[in-house]
């Protein structure tokens, strides 16, 4: 058997194979990397100003609140009903989009991570209000 030194830790090797303690340093900095692209789109004013859109066009109303708990309560995230790291072209997206109270958000990802498929659920709703409301901001 032929034998190679990993250029980084320089750890005996099976020659054509890679160092398998120096696989997880290239895996987070890819998560870091990964990290710091949401964290720029998150900040970014193109996402601010959609993000005030959606909440807008839904008078700022958390729609999970007011169709399936029956509460009127005012949003205060917006939610992607397709997550951003699995749809990262639908970032901007407004359809893709919902308001939502801080407890309700985080309901709704726990439901999410349970694998409930609460996306079509969210989608109801916003149909379900836009057909009430048009979509339209009310006086």
């Amino acid at each position: 058997m032929i034998y190679d030194r990993c250029p980084r830790c320089n750890k005996r090797i099976l020659a054509g194979t890679k160092c398998k303690n120096c696989q997880p340093e290239k895996r987070t900095y890819q998560k870091k990397n990964n990290a710091n692209q949401y964290a720029a789109f998150y900040n970014s004013a193109q996402w601010q100003r959609v993000r005030e859109a959606a909440r807008a066009k839904y008078n700022n109303l958390d729609l999970y609140s007011l169709y399936v708990l029956q509460r009127v309560e005012q949003s205060d995230v917006v939610h992607h009903i397709d997550p951003v790291k699995k749809a990262w072209d639908k970032r901007y997206c407004i359809d893709n989009l919902i308001p939502l109270t801080n407890r309700n958000h985080q309901e709704i990802h726990k439901r999410m991570d349970e694998g409930d498929n609460i996306a079509g659920v969210l989608q109801e709703l916003k149909a379900r209000y836009e057909n009430e409301f048009g979509g339209l901001p009310q006086p």
